[in-house]
């Protein structure tokens, strides 16, 4: 019997669901954990699981039904989910004086605040909070929209803007369950209930879900808290942690939590008042360090004083504070001066006035026309190496380091009330001596914590992708040299105090996470952002990984002990009360023995993270001490066992990685593969590695699970996550492939005939993107049913070597598959038009018409191209940015890209040039649609624009052109233009308005055109 999943999904309210939840920023469940990369969101989890589980029916209208009712999804969840907002009077109320001053003013909260980042402030105000605090705010929650009906009739995306989140309610009302048990037969007063019910009658037990890469833990964590019994497995020992801690900390219920917190802050005071007695973070003026800025200098051959590095001076934009540099007499070091300076002056030091690394080069602050390569400064022979006992630079090495400026504060009290006063200032001898005084108290500790574990001494591994960089451009080879004596000193200090939970689990894992995470947020790593929209534009740290990668920089913030007190003190949070068999281990996925009824898995692929190198970052912080509390687990990211690259040792290993997931699990079992491709190549090798682990695809869908792309992810990320789900395949029959393209057309039509009946008045499931991959999803559908095809060994074929541009027969039937799919998409309007248009003109009308429903990706236009054979689609385009692809009108296109034709229309082309943007680009030869009777049609609505609406010159091109052909055409050309004329009126199509009224114009009079 078929699941709910194979036949339908509501991937349209998953979609908003799986935003809202990434849009949580800070409080979302897991994140508070630690750092880890692609965590899968909850919801989509829970749905996924649920769907695999409940059986489809013969109405599918009422499955859908219950399916939303058991998420809170429906109509009546998300109005129970509708609990308001908390007024921000509220919030400033509940907030300390520092947050108070900091976030808001007299009329709430400050201007400049992003939604991620209220969310971010929120949650710290909350998690601050003792729980009759929580529950006296809570009580003050508005409903922002108090009418039933018009909540019902708001968009589902906008409905949820005023939403609890799934996993933040406690269900569906007893009224809900007695629809939900009628419907599936069970007695369920709970979703836990369901989920065992479900299990028994399908597996005879309750449900075991397994994730061989169970990386940050979103999969086991969510699969415990709705009842399943979870088991997580990972290569890496930093993402076993994660999940371990997600079900055995979040998981453990609120006595364990409470207990593990109350140690965890006694550890932390005793820290803080460590650093308060050594007085290195206090000066005579009774302030203390909010922020220390740190920066490169260097000594270029030529020049007699070192030049202090970064990309910008400006400190903190809400004060106009900037870096000035000075020379005082002869002196080798400049001297900085910390100030405020005019609008006028800040604005030149926003352009980087004074800014000393432009392009990859040093440049002398006081003759910007000398500059230095920073390449060359490195020299021929590369830096020199640090040592483990290295913690700062050599006096003769290239690049030194040095601290600039001090952002100090202390509270006040004006008309009886506490308030918090900020200065910033550039070092003075006092400070430097305590630079000094944490450089003596580190190397005091320094073998001890070494050996002890309480800070790094692993070596960065050499040669890998991301590690490579550290050591190639500032010579540090071990993972400690990121991190200055300030930030080994007070990391070191809070271990030494936890000494990471004497061997009890819960406290270990917190200790061990806790300090991750403040090497994510206080290293050399980590820029300062003096604009950073959450400080209120005083200056704020970005994190270490704003990327995946390790980008040593050129300027940079340390936090003090108080900086990173949210980062290492474990807070409970709601989670799941732990009911299960739950298990994490650290294994290769090929040597998995425990058996799971469900495996739902995210497997590395193609230009994957490389978790093996960048886990390493966190794991040096307790290598150590992780086989004290974990005595099975081995310590190292084993990259030799990663499973990573395109290549056939990377397929070789995903084939038995598979095929011992389909070992154990019952034949009845089920799996999910999220990945978020959109290569038909990919597509091929990851169906032809499940084909040879001896799975079938049943279903496919695409669910958007990431925010939109800001800051450095700007570009053509992939926004969706292909939900791929398999079963074994008891029969091997054999198949041929002239049987197969018939049977894949059929199922791709079927599919994507499904798919539009399922479509939301409205309020659409699907975009272009869904529809792609549910053709390639049909295909493999098809394929996988097979023992072999054309009498080819599936393992035979996975591993075979391939020359340039090759394709594997699998390969070659998935792009067919594509395009059907772009054949069968017919724009609404054109069904009558379509057929005799030809693959390029369908391309342009097809591109047109995604344009005109707000799609701006251009990967999306590249994929279709793909689907129709295009093979240049840059003279199709007025822009082909990126994130701002938009198609050429008929007046942009002016005379390009046009050939000369016959006067029959038959299509004789001659050598032309094709127009891009503003230049032109020689063609060795005419584009396919320059003879196009449609290039023809969009020239001659150019001509009737150009001469204020008058048809005449148009009909007459039209005329000329195609001679008789013409009076067999006009029928068609009237109905394209018809359609042409429609696009002026959609949103973000403004560069049609004209040329719409043109083609208007153009129809009429070719209407009523006689012989």
């Amino acid at each position: 019997m078929p699941t709910f999943i194979e036949t339908q999904f509501p991937i349209a309210r998953l979609s908003a669901e799986a935003y809202k939840e990434r849009k949580a920023g800070a409080s979302q469940t897991l994140t508070g954990l630690g750092k880890w990369w692609g965590r899968k969101p909850l919801i989509l989890v829970r749905a996924s699981i649920l769907g695999m589980l409940m059986p489809a029916s013969n109405d599918a209208k009422k499955d859908r039904e219950i399916f939303l009712k058991i998420l809170t999804m429906d109509d009546d969840g998300t109005w129970q989910r509708c609990k308001g907002e908390i007024p921000a009077a509220a919030w400033r109320e509940a907030a300390t004086p520092e947050v108070q001053e900091e976030f808001f003013g007299a009329r709430g909260l400050k201007q400049g605040l992003s939604d991620e980042d209220k969310e971010a402030l929120f949650a710290q105000i909350w998690d601050a909070l003792s729980p009759e605090q929580q529950q006296a705010l809570d009580a003050q929650r508005m409903r922002p929209i108090p009418d039933r009906a018009e909540f019902d009739a708001l968009p589902y995306a906008e409905r949820l803007v005023h939403c609890e989140r799934p996993e933040n309610v406690a269900g569906p009302t007893p009224a809900t369950w007695a629809d939900i048990n009628a419907h599936l037969g069970t007695t369920a007063t709970c979703l836990s209930e369901l989920i065992d019910q479900l299990g028994q009658r399908t597996f005879g037990h309750t449900p075991r879900v397994g994730d061989s890469f169970c990386g940050g833990g979103s999969i086991p964590f969510e699969a415990a808290r709705i009842g399943c019994e979870a088991f997580g497995s990972d290569l890496n020992p930093v993402a076993g942690l994660l999940t371990w801690a997600s079900l055995n900390l979040l998981g453990s219920g609120s006595d364990v939590q409470a207990e593990v917190a109350r140690v965890q802050q006694q550890v932390f005071a005793a820290a803080d008042q460590q650093i308060t007695d050594w007085g290195i973070e206090h000066n005579d003026r009774g302030e203390r360090a909010e922020a220390f800025l740190y920066c490169v200098e260097v000594k270029p051959e030529g020049c007699d004083y070192y030049i202090p590095l970064a990309p910008s001076w400006v400190v903190a934009e809400k004060y106009n504070i900037v870096t000035r540099w000075t020379r005082v007499g002869n002196a080798e070091r400049l001297t900085p001066e910390v100030l405020a300076v005019s609008d006028v002056e800040f604005k030149q030091y926003k352009d980087k006035k004074g800014a000393t690394v432009v392009d990859s080069r040093v440049v002398d602050p006081f003759d910007p026309n000398r500059s230095w390569s920073v390449e060359a400064l490195r020299g021929t022979d590369g830096l020199r190496r640090w040592t483990n006992d290295d913690v700062v630079p050599r006096p003769d090495d290239v690049f030194q380091e040095r601290l600039y400026c001090i952002r100090w504060a202390k509270t006040v009290t004006r008309n009886g009330k506490p308030k918090l006063e900020r200065r910033y200032a550039a070092p003075d001898a006092a400070d430097m001596a305590r630079e000094a005084q944490v450089l003596t108290l580190l190397r005091e500790r320094f073998a001890d914590w070494q050996r002890e574990g309480f800070i790094p001494s692993k070596a960065i591994p050499k040669g890998g992708d991301k590690t490579e960089e550290p050591i190639r451009t500032r010579g540090w080879t071990h993972w400690h040299h990121l991190f200055t004596p300030r930030q080994l000193l007070v990391h070191g200090v809070l271990l030494n105090k936890a000494n990471f939970g004497l061997g009890h689990k819960e406290l270990f894992a917190a200790s061990a996470l806790g300090i991750a995470s403040c090497s994510n947020w206080n290293s050399k790593l980590c820029g300062w952002t003096p604009q950073l929209a959450r400080s209120g534009g005083i200056g704020a740290f970005a994190q270490s990984f704003y990327n995946q990668a390790i980008n040593p920089l050129f300027n940079w913030g340390v936090r003090p002990i108080s900086g990173v007190r949210d980062f290492f003190a474990f807070k409970g949070k709601s989670g799941s009360e732990s009911c299960g068999n739950n298990i994490s281990v650290v294994s290769d996925a090929r040597d998995l023995a425990n058996a799971c009824d469900l495996w739902i898995t995210d497997p590395p692929y193609a230009d994957a993270v490389n978790y093996h190198e960048l886990g390493d970052f966190f794991l040096a912080w307790y290598d150590k001490q992780l086989t004290n509390a974990f005595p099975n687990w081995t310590p190292d990211a084993r990259a030799e066992l990663a499973v990573r690259g395109d290549g056939e040792d990377f397929r070789r290993s995903m084939v038995e990685i598979y095929k011992n997931l389909a070992r154990h699990m019952p034949d009845n079992g089920l799996q999910m593969v999220m990945f978020t491709h959109q290569d038909p190549a990919v597509w091929a090798d990851l169906g032809m590695i499940l084909w040879a682990a001896g799975l079938k695809a049943t279903a496919a869908w695409t669910i958007s699970t990431e925010t939109e792309a800001v800051g450095i992810k700007k570009g053509n990320y992939v926004q969706g996550t292909v939900c791929l789900v398999l079963r074994k395949r008891m029969q091997n029959e054999p198949g041929f492939l002239d049987e197969v393209y018939p049977l894949v057309e059929d199922e791709v039509k079927r599919q994507i005939a499904s798919m539009q009946t399922l479509d939301e008045g409205g309020e659409p499931n699907f975009n272009d993107a869904d529809y792609q991959l549910a053709a390639y999803a049909a295909a493999l559908k098809v394929l996988t049913q097979y023992g072999n095809l054309d009498g080819k060994d599936v393992e035979h074929e996975v591993f075979s070597v391939r020359g340039k541009g090759e394709k594997s027969d699998f390969q070659a039937v998935i792009e067919r598959a594509l395009g059907i799919a772009c054949d069968t998409l017919i724009p609404r309007g054109l069904e009558n038009a379509w057929r005799d248009l030809s693959l390029v003109e369908r391309y342009y009308l097809r591109s047109l018409d995604i344009e005109s429903r707000g799609e701006r990706r251009k990967g999306m236009y590249e994929e279709l191209a793909r689907g129709f054979g295009v093979t240049n689609i840059k003279p199709l385009l007025k822009s082909d940015k990126t994130n701002g692809t938009r198609v050429a009108s008929a007046s942009a296109l002016a005379a390009s890209v046009l050939a000369a034709v016959s006067a029959d229309g038959a299509g004789a082309t001659s050598q032309i040039s094709t127009s891009v943007g503003r230049g032109r680009v020689a063609a060795a030869g005419p584009h396919p649609f320059a003879a196009s009777p449609l290039r023809h049609l969009l020239f001659a609505v150019r001509e009737t624009a150009v001469n204020d609406n008058n048809p005449e010159p148009g009909r007459q091109y039209l005329r000329d052109t195609f001679g008789q052909g013409y009076w067999g055409r006009r029928e068609g050309f009237v109905n394209l233009l018809e359609w042409l004329a429609a696009l002026g009126n959609a949103q973000g199509m403004g560069e049609w308005v004209a040329d719409s009224d043109a083609a208007r114009m153009l129809a009429g009079r070719l209407r009523n055109d006689h012989a």
